[in-house]
C-alpha cells in the first residue's frame, strides 16, 4: 500500500526511482535515496525517512531548490545506474556512498530540521525600497517570530533578483494594524496623528517604542520609527516626515486591487533596482538556526552545500594572514621568537579538517636592521601577532589555531575560537550585490597571540598531512566494529600535470640593501678654527705648558705642565652635523671613532735622555646608531656606548713615559673624557698619568727654562690622527641565493583543498622549465651588490579539469648548503715553496675586534674536511674604491688554520698583530682578473703585493656545496598564496598575480602538449635568503687592531646576525611523484580513525596516509563490491569470492596447530579465510541482504543464489530452481547488460561485435541492477532480475521487435479470445522471485517489480517511483485491513496471480491435449504452450493456445444508467446459466469526458447473481476518486458483457483447448512456432504492380500451386456480415461512395477495437454487435490468409492479406492489400524493379490457427493458470489441474 504522507513534498514522484535503503533499527526508522530523472535542470533527488511507528515520511535532503545566486547545482547528483549499497548510520549521522560521488554524510536531525523550516517559513508578498542600503520584506503577519538584531536568510526563486538572496540583518519591525487605521503628518515635524487611539490596536498589532510604522504617501511607502506613543500622538525618531497629509493609509499591498493591510520586516539589504518589485515572492528564515543546518544547505552554492555533506571535511582554502602589532606593554614574550600558523575546522558532528596552508614568517623590522637589540630596542619591538583567520559554513562550530617557532618547529594549539558564520554569509552577500559600495561591512576574525601561555602540542602526524585521503570514490562502506568507516573499491590520486613553463629571476624594480659613508674631521679646537686635524699636523708651542697657535690661549688644546700632580691632557674635537643629513630609522647606523696622539717633551737644558718623555693616547669606539633619527638621540647613544660599564664600550687608553706606542696604551694609565660643545661639536679628551707616577728616580719637574723642549723630536712635537665616519646601510630583504639552482614546481587543489604531488616542468627547446639558475654576483647576468630579486614564472599548459586553486611551491635552493658573507683584512702568499694563498679572517673570529668578539654576533665557520668547503671572490678595494669582481672566482678551501708567532715554523711571516684564522686556498694561477670597471687585479701567488693585489679587503662568500639529490627525493614547501583557477567559458585557465592566462591553448607539436599563447604570470617573491647589511673591519693595524669598518650587503639564511631569525616562509611539504596518477584499487580497504561517542570525537573523516590506513587485498578476486559487518568480523564481498577479516584482531597458532584469537595492533589485515567455492557477488552488491548472521546473494556470472551462514556458503538455487539460474547467468555472460568497465573498452567491445557481423547493440539506459530484499515475517529472501533490452538491426535498418513468453502474461486482462504475445525490444523481462528460508525452497514468482527493497524491524518494504510501499498490508493484522487492502495490489495497481506448470507425462510420448480441468473454486484465464507445432524448416519452436473470454447472451445496463453503482441489469441475458458467483467478467462500455470519448471496458468478479437478469458486481463502475483524477467516466449502457471461457460442474473448472494460434517467422527472427496451417503457393514472381495510394499489390506467379485455390474461397464480405472476434481488413470497395452506406464515413468505434472511421486498409476486430443495417456495403476480408515470401537468403517478409486471385491460363495473378505492417509498405512502386527476392522467392499463405488451425499437439504442455487482476484481490485454492489427452499413433517408437 502506498504511504499517502510521501505526497507532502511537490516533486514529481514518477521521475523518481530508489537508489538505496538504510534500516536504522534503533528509531524504527528506514531511510533511502531517490534518484531524479525528468528536467535536466531540476533534478529533485532526495533523502527520505520513513518512521514506522508514526507512519509518516519526513524529507531529509531534497536537490532541486535553485540557489542563491540564480543557478541549479545538482548536489547529490544521484545516478540510478549506481546503487547506494554502502549506508550506515552512526549516532545522527547518514554516511553513504555511490561511486558517483564523493563519500557522503549528512546529520539527519539537523536536515530534518532545515526542511522543516523551509516548509514553515515566514513567506515574504513583496519587498519595498527604504533607502539605497535597507530593503522592507512585506508579510502578511505579526506572527514571524522574528525581532530586531536577528540575522535572516531571504530566498526567492527569481534568478533576476538574486542581490535579494542570501544574509540580511532585522533592522526594525513594522507591525501590521487595524485596517481602518490611518495616519496624519506634518512636514518636518517629528509627531504624527493617528485616526485613533494606540490602545485600541488589534490583531497583534499593538505598537510600541522601537518598533516602526508604514505610511504611504503617493503610493510609496515611507517608514519611521517610534520614539514614544501617548494616546493618538506618536513621536518618530530620526528624519521626520517630508510631506504634510492627512488620513494616509498605513503599510498595505501596493498595486493591489484591494487595501490588503500588511506587516514588514525591516533588514540591511541593500537595494539593487530601481523599479518598484512588488508582486515577488520569497521566504525569510534565520540565517543560523538552533538545532538545524543553516539555510545554506539549501540555497548556498554548490560549493558551499558539498561543504556540508563530503564526508572528507573541506579544508581552510586559505591560510592565515599575519601582522605584528604593539600594545604598549613592556613585557614582549614575542622577541627573538618567530612564529608561522595554521589552522583548522572543526565542525558541528566533531570531525576536524585538515590544516590550512601555513602563514608567512612576519620578522619586526627592529631585526631587518642587522643590530643586536638593547633594552630600548626591546620598547619599540613588536609584542603582539595578529593572527587573521577565516570563517566559513555553519557546520562548522570551531576554528582551531596553532602555531610553532621558526620555520621547523612543531605545532602547538594556541587558540580555539567560535567560527563567525554570520562573516561568512556577509561575505556571500556581497558576491551577490552588484554595487560594491552597499557591501556589508565585513569584520576581521583575528586573535592576538602574544606566546604568554602554555600552548600543548598537536599530534604530529595529524599536523603534517596535507589532507585527508578519504577516497575520491568508493563502491562500498561499511563500520567497522571499533567504530571506524571503511571504504573498499576505491579511486584515489590524482594525474600528474604536464607542466610547460619558463622561469626567471627579477632584479628591476626590487628593493636593494645600500650603503653610505659619511667622513668626520677632528679638530683641536671647539670652535673647529684650527682645521682639520691629521697625522701631519704640527702645533707650535707656547709657555705655561701649552701648545698652541696664534690665538684665544685661555682654551687648552694639549697640556703637559711640570709638577708631579701634573698630567698629559690631549682634546680633539669632532664635528657631528654633517650626520644629521643621513639619519634615518628604518636603516643600520654606526658611528666610528678612531683617534690617536703621540707627544714628546724634552728639557734643553736637562742631561741627557733622562729628562725627555713621551705620552700617548688611543680612542676606538663604535657607536650603534640604529634607530636615532636626531642628533639628540646621536648624543644620547653616544654617551651610553661610552658610559658601558667597566669602560667596555671603548678600547685604547693613554701611556706616559719613555715609550708612547699606541700597543702601550692602557686604560690603567690614565682615563678619557666626552664633552659635548655648542654646535654640535664633541670633545674626547684623554688624559695620561701624572708626571710623579712616571717612576723617574729623582722628584721629576719641568724646570722653568724647560718650556722649550717640545717638539724635540724629529721635528715635531705632536703627532695627531683622527678617523672618525658614520656608515648606513638599508634593511634587510628577503632573496633567493645567488650561485644556487632553484626548483619550483605546481601543486594543484580540488574543491575541497586536497591536493596533487608536485608538478614540475622540464626544460624544453622554447620553455626554461621550472628549475632556474640564480647568477652569482660576478656571474654574467649577475645582480648587482645588494639587489634583490624575485622569480617570475610564467605557465602556459592548461590547468587539469577538477582543480579549482593551485600552488607554487619552492624547494629552496639546492646548491648551497652553509654559507657566509665575510671580510678579509689581511691574505697572504705560502713562502718557502708554498704557493697556497692565505686569506685572514681575523675580521670574523679570533681577534678582539672581529665580529663575533666584538660584537657577540651568532656567525662562525668552521671548517668540515671533505665537506665541499668552498670560497668565491665578490669585491675588493682598488684604488681606494670598492670595486666587484668582473670574474666568476671559486676555489676550494684546502685548510682553515689558526697561525700565531709563537716560535714554530709557519707558513706565512706575520707581521704586528696578523696573528689569527686564515683560509688556505690554492694558487689561483691567473695572475690578473678584471674588475668592473674594467681595470685588473692580481689573484696569483707569484710576485704577490697585497696593497694592489684582488685580495685588498677583499669581500667573498664562504659556501659548502649541497649533495645532489633526485628530483623526486626533493622537499617542496608552499609559498605564497593559492592561486585561482578561472572558469573562462568552456575553458580554463590559471590565475597569476602579474598576468592572467589566457584562454586560447594551441597544440605545441614539438612538446606534444597544448599551451597558451598568453601565458598567466606569478611573481614570488619568498625566497630562501636575506639580503641585509654586515658590518665588519677590512683592514688591521700593526698594533693588532682592527680599522676600517666597512658596512657591506651580504647574503645569509638569518636576516640578523644577533637573533634567531633564520626562517624564511616555508609552507607545507610536498614531494613529486613522478608516478602519481588517478586510480582505481579495486581490492583496496581504506580505513578512518575511530568515533567516540563519550569522547566527543569523531574520526571518522580522518584517513592518514602516515598511519598506512589501507590494506590491499586479492585483486584476482575481483573488485570488492561491498562490505558488512557480522559479529565484530569483517566479511567482504568480491565479484567471485567472499571473505572474513578480523577487526584488531589476530590469530595466534599454537603448538597443537589450533588459532587462538588474539588481539592485535593492526586494524585489519588479511583474510583470515575464504569461504569456500568461487563464489562472489558479481557487479550486483544490490543483492546482498543481511538477516541475523546469515547473508543472501546472487552471482549471476555463475548463475546462481547464494546464502553465507554459519555453514558457509551455500547454493540455495540448487533446491529446485538450478537450471533457471543457470540459464539466467548464461544470458548474462552472453548479453553483458553492466556494460563493460569504460567508454573506451565499450566502443572497442562494440567495434569487435560489428566485425563479427553482430547485429546486436548495448542499450544503455536502464542499468542491470538486481535488487533483493528479505521479508522478516515470512522469512523470505526475495530478488528482482531486471529486464534485459536489446536492438535487433536489420540490413535494411528496418528494427523488429522480439518477442516472449513472458511478454504476454502482463497483457491477458486485454484479450477476449486470443492469447496475445507482445512485441517489445525487451529479451528478458523483470521477474521476482522468493525463497523461503523456512521450507529451504524456492516458492513463488512474485507480480511486483520494485526499484528497491528495504526493511524495518518486521515490516518488509519496497520503493516504486521514488514511494515506499508496505508490504503484507492484507493480513489480518495488518493497520490497513479496514481500507479493505486486497492481496495482489502493489503500488497502487492490482496485479493477476499465475501458476506456472508442465504436464508431461510419457515424455517420450507425442500427445493430442483435448480438454483442461481444475479442480478450484476459480476460473483461470489459461495459456498453453507445446513443442511441436507446425512452423517452416523446424519442428523444434513453441506452439501454444488459450482460454479467454466468451460472450454472454444479452446485454447489459447500469441500473438506472448510474455511474456510481455495482449493479448490471441485462436484457436478453440468462445469467444463471452462462455466468456463476466468482466469475470474472468483462464489462464492455464508453469513457466519456469533457474532451475524450472512447469505448473500453472493465473486469469485475460476480459478487452475486441477483436473478437472471440482475448481478452484483464486486465493484462500482466508477469511484469518485477515480473521476477527480481522470475526469472520465465510464458508462454502460446496452453493452455487452463476457465471461471466462470455463464451465462448472460439480466445483471443477473445465473447458476444451482451442486450436492452437499463428504465428509466422518475419527475417531471420525466430518464433516460438505456430499451429496454424502453412500453405505453398508458387515459385518466383514477376510483373509487379504497387499502385500508389491504392493500398494493393498484384503479383504473377510462376509454378503456381493450384491446390490453393481450393484453399482460398474468396473471403471477401459486407461490413455488415463481420462476426465477433474476427480480424478483418478494409478493402476499399464501396468505402467511399455516400450511396453505398446509410452513415458516411463509418465510424468503426461503437463495434471494433479501433477508435476511428473507415479506411481502406484498416485493419480491425469487431468487439461487439455491430447493429449495422444491410444497406452497408463497404467489403472487408478476413485477415485468416497471410502472404509470405521467403527470399534465397532464408529471409521471410510478410507482404499483406490475400484479396483475390486471377487465373488466365497458365498465368495466375495473386493480389494482396498491404497494410501498414506490412514490408510492402515500406517501397515505393520505382524501387519494385530491384526487389530481386519478389523474383527468386518462394510464397507461402498462413491460415490463422484459431480459425482453420491444428490442436495442441507435443511432448509436454506448458500450462499457466493467471488471475485476472480483479480476481487477484482475494485468495483462491487450486487443489489440481487435468489435462485429457490422446496418443498420436506415432508415439513410443
Amino acid at each position: 500500500m502506498a504511504l499517502n504522507s510521501t505526497t507532502t513534498t511537490t516533486i514529481m514522484s514518477e521521475y523518481h526511482k530508489c537508489i538505496g535503503t538504510y534500516e536504522d533499527k534503533p528509531t524504527n526508522c528506514i531511510y533511502y535515496f531517490t534518484s531524479y530523472q525528468g528536467n535536466d535542470r531540476l533534478r529533485y533527488d532526495s533523502i527520505l525517512e520513513y518512521n514506522l511507528i508514526q507512519d509518516v515520511v519526513r524529507v531529509v535532503y531534497q536537490d532541486g531548490r535553485m540557489d542563491s545566486n540564480g543557478e541549479f547545482s545538482r548536489l547529490l547528483s544521484f545516478n540510478r545506474s549506481k546503487p547506494i549499497t554502502g549506508v550506515n548510520k552512526i549516532d545522527d549521522i547518514l554516511y553513504w556512498t555511490d561511486d558517483q560521488n564523493r563519500p557522503r554524510k549528512i546529520n539527519v536531525k539537523l536536515a530534518k530540521k532545515n526542511e522543516y523550516l523551509i516548509r514553515t517559513a515566514t513567506r515574504y508578498i513583496e519587498f519595498y525600497y527604504r533607502s539605497n542600503s535597507s530593503v522592507v520584506f512585506i508579510t502578511t503577519t505579526n506572527d514571524h517570530g522574528f525581532k530586531v538584531g536577528d540575522h535572516v536568510y531571504t530566498h526567492n526563486n527569481s534568478s533576476d533578483l538574486t542581490p535579494y538572496n542570501g544574509y540580511a540583518e532585522v533592522t526594525g519591525i513594522v507591525k501590521q494594524t487595524n485596517e481602518d487605521y490611518t495616519y496624519s503628518t506634518t512636514a518636518n515635524s517629528s509627531t504624527i496623528t493617528t485616526s485613533s487611539s494606540i490602545d485600541n490596536l488589534t490583531n497583534s498589532g499593538a505598537l510600541q517604542p522601537g518598533d516602526f510604522i508604514g505610511i504611504v504617501y503617493n503610493n510609496f511607502p515611507y517608514f519611521f520609527q517610534i520614539e514614544s506613543i501617548s494616546g493618538t500622538t506618536i513621536t518618530v525618531q530620526g528624519e521626520p516626515p517630508s510631506f504634510t497629509a492627512s488620513n494616509l493609509k498605513q503599510l498595505y499591498l501596493l498595486g493591489s486591487d484591494e487595501n490588503i493591510n500588511v506587516a514588514g520586516i525591516i533588514t540591511n539589504c541593500p537595494w539593487a533596482f530601481s523599479a518598484d518589485m512588488s508582486g515577488q515572492f520569497g521566504i525569510i528564515l534565520h540565517a543560523n538556526p538552533k538545532g538545524a543546518y543553516s539555510p545554506l544547505i539549501s540555497f548556498g552554492s554548490e560549493h558551499d552545500k558539498k561543504k556540508y555533506f563530503d564526508v572528507v571535511k573541506h579544508q581552510p582554502t586559505h591560510r592565515p594572514r599575519t601582522q605584528l602589532e604593539s600594545d604598549g606593554d613592556a613585557k614582549n614574550d614575542i622577541l627573538d621568537n618567530i612564529f608561522q600558523f595554521k589552522y583548522r575546522y572543526k565542525h558541528y558532528d566533531n570531525e576536524l579538517s585538515s590544516y590550512s596552508g601555513i602563514s608567512d614568517i612576519q620578522i619586526d623590522e627592529e631585526f631587518a636592521l642587522n643590530k643586536p637589540l638593547t633594552y630600548e630596542d626591546y620598547e619599540d619591538t613588536k609584542n603582539i601577532v595578529d593572527v587573521e583567520y577565516f570563517n566559513t559554513i555553519s557546520d562548522v562550530k570551531n576554528i582551531e589555531l596553532v602555531a610553532r617557532r621558526g620555520n621547523t618547529g612543531e605545532f602547538a594549539l594556541i587558540d580555539t575560537v567560535e567560527n563567525n558564520f554570520i562573516n561568512y554569509l556577509k561575505i556571500l552577500k556581497n558576491q551577490l550585490i552588484p554595487d560594491p559600495n552597499y557591501h556589508l561591512t565585513v569584520d576581521k576574525s583575528s586573535i592576538k597571540f602574544k606566546n604568554n601561555g602554555t600552548y600543548p602540542f598537536v599530534d604530529k602526524s595529524d599536523s603534517d598531512k596535507l589532507f585527508d585521503s578519504v577516497p575520491k570514490l568508493a563502491k562500498a562502506q561499511t563500520i567497522l566494529s571499533n567504530n571506524r568507516l571503511a571504504y573498499g573499491n576505491v579511486v584515489e590520486g590524482y594525474n600528474n600535470v604536464p607542466l610547460v613553463t619558463n622561469s626567471r629571476f627579477i632584479t628591476e624594480g626590487n628593493p636593494a640593501v645600500t650603503q653610505a659613508k659619511i667622513q668626520l674631521l677632528g679638530y683641536g679646537k671647539s670652535t673647529l678654527s684650527i682645521g682639520p686635524l691629521d697625522t701631519e699636523y704640527q702645533f707650535h708651542y707656547n709657555t705655561g705648558g701649552k701648545m698652541n697657535t696664534s690665538f684665544n690661549t685661555n682654551e687648552t688644546y694639549t697640556y703637559w705642565s711640570s709638577g708631579a700632580s701634573r698630567r698629559c691632557e690631549v682634546a680633539t674635537y669632532i664635528d657631528l652635523n654633517p650626520i644629521i643629513s643621513g639619519l634615518a630609522l628604518d636603516q643600520t647606523q654606526t658611528l666610528s671613532i678612531d683617534l690617536g696622539w703621540k707627544i714628546v717633551r724634552r728639557a734643553s737644558q736637562a742631561v741627557g735622555e733622562g729628562k725627555t718623555r713621551r705620552a700617548g693616547g688611543r680612542f676606538i669606539m663604535n657607536v650603534d646608531l640604529t634607530g636615532a633619527g636626531t642628533i639628540t638621540a646621536v648624543k644620547d647613544k653616544i654617551l651610553d656606548k661610552f658610559n658601558s660599564p667597566n669602560d667596555s664600550g671603548w678600547e685604547g687608553g693613554t701611556v706616559a713615559g719613555t715609550q708612547s706606542a699606541f700597543q702601550d696604551c692602557t686604560k690603567e694609565q690614565g682615563y678619557w673624557h666626552l664633552q659635548y660643545y655648542p654646535g654640535n661639536v664633541l670633545r674626547i679628551k684623554g688624559y695620561t698619568r701624572t708626571n710623579g707616577a712616571m717612576n723617574r728616580p729623582d722628584n721629576f719637574d719641568w724646570a722653568s727654562g724647560d718650556n722649550n723642549g717640545w717638539g724635540g723630536e724629529n721635528g715635531r712635537g705632536h703627532t695627531w690622527y683622527v678617523n672618525a665616519y658614520f656608515i648606513s646601510g638599508s634593511p634587510g630583504f628577503n632573496s633567493f641565493k645567488t650561485g644556487a639552482f632553484h626548483d619550483f614546481g605546481i601543486s594543484y587543489f580540488d574543491e575541497t583543498n586536497r591536493c596533487s604531488f608536485v608538478n614540475v616542468a622540464p626544460k624544453y627547446e622554447d620553455f626554461s622549465g621550472s628549475r632556474v639558475y640564480n647568477p652569482f654576483v660576478t656571474e654574467d647576468g649577475g645582480s648587482q651588490l645588494g639587489q634583490t630579486c624575485t622569480v617570475e614564472l610564467e605557465i602556459y599548459n592548461s590547468p587539469p579539469p577538477w582543480a579549482t586553486h593551485y600552488q607554487v611551491l619552492y624547494t629552496g635552493n639546492t646548491t648551497v648548503d652553509d654559507f657566509m658573507h665575510i671580510a678579509s683584512p689581511i691574505s697572504k702568499a705560502g713562502e718557502d715553496g708554498d704557493t697556497q694563498i692565505y686569506i685572514g679572517m681575523q675580521s670574523l673570529k679570533g681577534n678582539k675586534s672581529s665580529y663575533n668578539e666584538a660584537t657577540g654576533a651568532d656567525v662562525d665557520y668552521e671548517f668540515l674536511e671533505n665537506g665541499g668547503d668552498r670560497i668565491r671572490f665578490i669585491s675588493c678595494e682598488h684604488n681606494n674604491q670598492r670595486k666587484k669582481f668582473d670574474t666568476y672566482l671559486d676555489f676550494k678551501i684546502t685548510g682553515f688554520d689558526f697561525y700565531q708567532d709563537d716560535g714554530e715554523e709557519l707558513p706565512i711571516t706575520l707581521g704586528n698583530g696578523q696573528e689569527g684564522f686564515y683560509i688556505r686556498i690554492s694558487n689561483p694561477g691567473e695572475t690578473n682578473v678584471y674588475l668592473e670597471d674594467g681595470s685588473e687585479v692580481s689573484i696569483g701567488h707569484s710576485g704577490f703585493d697585497y696593497a694592489t693585489s684582488g685580495y685588498n679587503k677583499l669581500i667573498a662568500e664562504v659556501y659548502r656545496e649541497k649533495k645532489s639529490t633526485s628530483e623526486e627525493s626533493m622537499i617542496y614547501y608552499e609559498v605564497g598564496d593559492k592561486m585561482d583557477i578561472i572558469q573562462v567559458g568552456f575553458k580554463r585557465t590559471h590565475a597569476g598575480n602579474l598576468q592572467n592566462q589566457g584562454s586560447d591553448y594551441n597544440l605545441n607539436s614539438d612538446i606534444g602538449i597544448s599551451v597558451s599563447n598568453v601565458p598567466a604570470i606569478i611573481s614570488i617573491d619568498t625566497g630562501d635568503v636575506y639580503l641585509k647589511p654586515r658590518e665588519m673591519f677590512t683592514s688591521i693595524t700593526t698594533s693588532g687592531h682592527l680599522e676600517q669598518l666597512e658596512n657591506f650587503a651580504c647574503e645569509d639564511y638569518y636576516l640578523n646576525d644577533f637573533h634567531s631569525t633564520n626562517h624564511w616562509s616555508r609552507g607545507r611539504i610536498n614531494v613529486v611523484n613522478n608516478n602519481s596518477r588517478e586510480r582505481r584499487l579495486p581490492a583496496s580497504v581504506y580505513y578512518s580513525e575511530t568515533y567516540s561517542r563519550t569522547g566527543s570525537i569523531n574520526g571518522l573523516s580522518n584517513f592518514n596516509l602516515a598511519n598506512i590506513p589501507y590494506f590491499d587485498y586479492n585483486v584476482n578476486y575481483g573488485s570488492i563490491q561491498s562490505l558488512k559487518m557480522r559479529d565484530n568480523d569483517l566479511i567482504i564481498f568480491h565479484e567471485s569470492k567472499v571473505g572474513r577479516v578480523l577487526v584488531e584482531k589476530d590469530i595466534l597458532n599454537t603448538a597443537s596447530a589450533q588459532g587462538l584469537v588474539s588481539l592485535s595492533k593492526n586494524i585489519i589485515a588479511n583474510y583470515v579465510m575464504t569461504f569456500a567455492g568461487e563464489f562472489g557477488c558479481g557487479l550486483s552488491p544490490e543483492s546482498i541482504v543481511q538477516q541475523d548472521q546469515k547473508f543472501y546473494f546472487i552471482d549471476i556470472k555463475k548463475g546462481v543464489a547464494l546464502r553465507l551462514g554459519g555453514d558457509g556458503i551455500t547454493i540455495i538455487s540448487d533446491y529446485g530452481m538450478k537450471d533457471y539460474f543457470r540459464d539466467l547467468g548464461e544470458m548474462y555472460i552472453k548479453y553483458n547488460p553492466d556494460g563493460l568497465e569504460s567508454d573506451n573498452d565499450r566502443d572497442i567491445e562494440q567495434s569487435a561485435l560489428q566485425e563479427a557481423g553482430s547485429i546486436y547493440e548495448f542499450d544503455e539506459r536502464n542499468p542491470y541492477l538486481i535488487v533483493a530484499g528479505y521479508d522478516p515475517k515470512y522469512d523470505e529472501y526475495v530478488v528482482t532480475f531486471p529486464e534485459i533490452k536489446l536492438i535487433r538491426e536489420r540490413q535494411t535498418s528496418e528494427y523488429v521487435n522480439e518477442s516472449s513468453w513472458d511478454a504476454g502474461l502482463l497483457n491477458w486482462e486485454n484479450v477476449t479470445n486470443l492469447y496475445n504475445v507482445e512485441n517489445s525490444l525487451i529479451l528478458f523481462h523483470p521477474v521476482t522471485i522468493g525463497f523461503s528460508e523456512g521450507q529451504n525452497k524456492w516458492t513463488s514468482f512474485y507480480s511486483f517489480i520494485p526499484d528497491f527493497y528495504g526493511k524495518i524491524n518486521k515490516q518488509f518494504v519496497s520503493f516504486k517511483s521514488g514511494r515506499i510501499y508496505r508490504h503484507n498490508n492484507s493480513d489480518v493484522y495488518s493497520r490497513n485491513t479496514l481500507n479493505k487492502a486486497h492481496m495482489n495490489t502493489f503500488y497502487g495497481e492490482r496485479h493477476l496471480s499465475y501458476l506456472d506448470f508442465v504436464f508431461n507425462a510419457e515424455p517420450s510420448s507425442v500427445k493430442t491435449y483435448n480438454a483442461i480441468a481444475l479442480e478450484s473454486d476459480t476460473k483461470f484465464l489459461t495459456g498453453l504452450f507445446s513443442n511441436m507445432g507446425q512452423t517452416y524448416g523446424s519442428y523444434d519452436d513453441v506452439i501454444s493456445t488459450s482460454i479467454g473470454f466468451k460472450k454472454v447472451t444479452g446485454n447489459v445496463t447500469a441500473l438506472n444508467e448510474e455511474v456510481y453503482t455495482n449493479i448490471l441489469k441485462g436484457d436478453g441475458t440468462n445469467f444463471y446459466k452462462d455466468v456463476k458467483k466468482g466469475d470474472l467478467v468483462r464489462v464492455f462500455g464508453f469513457f466519456e469526458g469533457v474532451k475524450d470519448r472512447y469505448s473500453s471496458y472493465k473486469d469485475f468478479i460476480v459478487s452475486s447473481i441477483d436473478d437472471n437478469t440482475q448481478i452484483t458486481l464486486n465493484e462500482f463502475l466508477n469511484y469518485e476518486s477515480e473521476v477527480e483524477i481522470s475526469e472520465l467516466k465510464f458508462y454502460v449502457k446496452e453493452s455487452l458483457i463476457y465471461v471466462i471461457d470455463y464451465k462448472t460442474k460439480e466445483g471443477i473448472q473445465y473447458a476444451d483447448i482451442p486450436f492452437c494460434s499463428s504465428s509466422a517467422v518475419q527475417g531471420n527472427e525466430v518464433s516460438f512456432g505456430d499451429g496454424s496451417e502453412i500453405i505453398y503457393v508458387a515459385e518466383g514472381g514477376e510483373g509487379f504492380n504497387f499502385p500508389n495510394g491504392t493500398g494493393q499489390a498484384e503479383v504473377l506467379l510462376r509454378d503456381y500451386n493450384y491446390e490453393f485455390s481450393d484453399v482460398w474461397e474468396g473471403s471477401k464480405i459486407k461490413i455488415h456480415q463481420v462476426q465477433i472476434g474476427g480480424e478483418y481488413i478494409f478493402t476499399g470497395e464501396d468505402l467511399d461512395d455516400p450511396n453505398s452506406n446509410p452513415i458516411y464515413p463509418l465510424d468503426l468505434s461503437p463495434f471494433t477495437n479501433v477508435n476511428s472511421v473507415a479506411t481502406m486498409n484498416k485493419v480491425f476486430t469487431c468487439v461487439s454487435e455491430n447493429n449495422l443495417s444491410t444497406e452497408y456495403n463497404a467489403r472487408v476480408v478476413s485477415t485468416d490468409l497471410k502472404l509470405y515470401v521467403k527470399t534465397q537468403d532464408n529471409e521471410t517478409y510478410f507482404l499483406g492479406y490475400v484479396y483475390s486471385i486471377l487465373e488466365q491460363g497458365i498465368r495466375v495473378y495473386v493480389n494482396w492489400l498491404v497494410p501498414s505492417d506490412s514490408y510492402m509498405s515500406n517501397i515505393s512502386t520505382s524501387s519494385l524493379i530491384n526487389v530481386d527476392f519478389l523474383t527468386g522467392g518462394r510464397y507461402y499463405v498462413v491460415r490463422h490457427g484459431s480459425v482453420e488451425g491444428e490442436k495442441m499437439k507435443g511432448s509436454y504442455l506448458r500450462t499457466i493458470l493467471a488471475t485476472n487482476k480483479n480476481q487477484s484481490t482475494s485468495k483462491f485454492n487450486l487443489y489440481a489441474a487435468n489435462a485429457d489427452v490422446d496418443k498420436s499413433e506415432l508415439s513410443n517408437r
